[in-house]
């Protein structure tokens, strides 16, 4: 139940960072701890003024005022009214009525007659329609594959435009500043290379057994790339070694060096190839022989003689215990035989200990029955309790026990389901997480009833415990009136649940 109350709490605290809004500066500061600031989610700024935001509106920046564009105009630094039903915009500060002029370079022109606003466009101080002509630095009737290129009118059918505005044939391309034949040559790397990168029988596209190897051409289909730049038969026993490429069933690779496979050699250590059935390989490259010596593994490995305990990549001698399995910690007695590992300043450190009159909590070493683990403290049982993480010292004279994370003398307080109330075990008894005098318990928690359908006489059980003649009336009267209750409260959970 815990653990799903911290998961929500860590919801709303997200939803609650993801939902708040942001506090921007208002201002041309410098400084922008200077700058006047704003809530982005109740204001808006526009030129260094604020103001309440309202939707719909937008910044006419040089005025630094807000508008509805629904409404007005705003052109340079003016505000103008629009004109109902119409379709307007700026042209050098001025309004124009879209439907029959056009902007060109700031000035204001009539559109040519018969021309319609959504086929004109602009090319220089000069309008034109976009579907008989285009603008490539000047007017040209519009011819089908027609295209611009730095000014220039080109067939886009034959040629094409690098980004250098340079108009090249479709079968050359910019290599390394010089301008290449793909028929006869090809561009790795911005070095030019002796082979052809079109279909020699389809020159519109490329040559499939064409590839780059890092500045070198390729014939992918009967070579491979190797790392260092150079290719290699493709054949699936052969294998990239260093600059060449070595034969994986007869042949070892190491380093970047070809080696023989003889005499036992079939793994590399390193630089260097070994016989695993005699040696081993210990870390990032140290050979060992295994009849005589031992690799111990760890960050840096290192290799022992083989009667050798390992704790880590290191030898664990007599005088030391092994923690966690990683470093050697020196022992203080020589009776310990355990590490109790801490954290410190993100470096883990060790504690020998007994293991049979000591224990390790928390990277804390403590004496087992005189001393108990408390959080990160320690606490003697017989002067202390532990409730939760925290540690209560137990009064003289006074008995104290846990209610959940609270303690409590068990003498003069009850504990109910971890809710703890002022009242005595002697005086009161618990019904549900509240205490009650024992008198006045509710209903609910009164000594047992037995209930039967209403076919059947109610019955008191003999728990009751019904005192003297003399008082029996009164108290059969209260146990009565609360069966009533609990019948009528039974009968509605019934309904309910019909």
């Amino acid at each position: 139940m815990e653990l799903k109350l911290f998961l929500v709490f860590i919801l709303l605290v997200i939803k609650g960072n993801l939902t708040a809004s942001l506090t921007i500066p208002c201002s041309e500061h410098d400084d922008l701890e200077q700058s006047e600031k704003i809530d982005s989610d109740k204001q808006q700024c526009c030129n260094g003024v604020k103001q309440m935001k309202q939707p719909g509106t937008k910044c006419c920046y040089r005025k630094a005022t807000f508008y509805f564009p629904t409404h007005e105009l705003c052109c340079g630094g003016r505000l103008l009214k629009r004109t109902e039903g119409r379709s307007e915009s700026c042209c050098d500060g001025q309004k124009i009525d879209d439907e029959i002029n056009i902007c060109c370079n700031n000035q204001i022109f009539k559109l040519e007659q018969g021309l319609k606003r959504q086929d004109a466009a602009c090319c220089g101080h000069r309008q034109f329609d976009m579907n008989k002509q285009f603008c490539c630095d000047s007017l040209s009737n519009k011819v089908k594959g027609s295209g611009c290129c730095n000014g220039s009118v080109i067939d886009t059918a034959s040629r094409w435009c690098d980004i250098n505005g340079r108009a090249l044939y479709k079968d050359e391309m910019p290599c390394g500043g010089k301008t290449i034949n793909l028929r006869t040559h090809s561009c790795c790397r911005d070095v030019i290379n002796a082979v052809g990168y079109l279909d020699p029988y389809n020159i519109l596209i490329k040559d499939k057994h064409h590839g780059c190897c890092g500045t070198v051409a390729y014939n992918v289909t009967t070579d491979r790339c190797c790392d260092y730049n150079h290719t290699i038969p493709k054949h699936t026993q052969l294998q990239c070694c260093g600059a060449g490429y070595f034969n994986v069933t007869t042949q070892l690779c190491c380093g970047g060096v070809v080696y023989e496979k003889r005499d036992g050699l079939n793994h590399c250590c390193g630089g260097n190839p070994f016989n695993s059935k005699t040696h081993g390989c210990c870390g990032s490259g140290r050979m060992f022989d295994t009849k005589t010596q031992k690799c111990c593994r760890g960050l840096n490995s290192t290799v022992q003689d083989k009667a050798a305990t390992c704790c880590g990549s290191k030898h664990l001698n007599n005088d030391s215990v092994c923690c966690r399995n990683a470093f050697p910690v020196k022992k203080n007695h020589l009776d310990e035989t355990k590490c109790c590992v801490s954290m410190d300043a993100y470096e883990l450190k060790g504690e020998p200990y007994n293991n049979e009159r000591q224990g390790c909590y928390h990277g804390n070493v403590y004496t087992k029955g005189k001393q108990r683990p408390c959080g990160k403290d320690f606490i003697d049982p017989t002067t202390h309790v532990c409730c939760g993480l925290t540690s209560y010292r137990i009064p003289d004279g006074e008995k104290l026990a846990c209610c959940g994370v609270d303690s409590y003398n068990i003498n003069k307080q009850l504990c109910c389901f971890d809710s703890l109330n002022n009242i005595s075990p002697k005086e009161g008894k618990c019904c549900g997480s509240q205490a009650y005098p024992k008198e006045q318990l509710p209903g609910r928690c009164a000594p047992q009833i037995t209930h039967h359908p209403t076919t059947t006489p109610i019955q008191v059980s003999e728990d009751l415990n019904l005192e003297s003649t003399s008082n029996s009336k009164s108290k059969i009267e209260i146990e009565l009136a609360s069966i009533v209750c609990l019948t009528i409260f039974t009968g509605f959970i019934l309904n309910i649940n019909d």
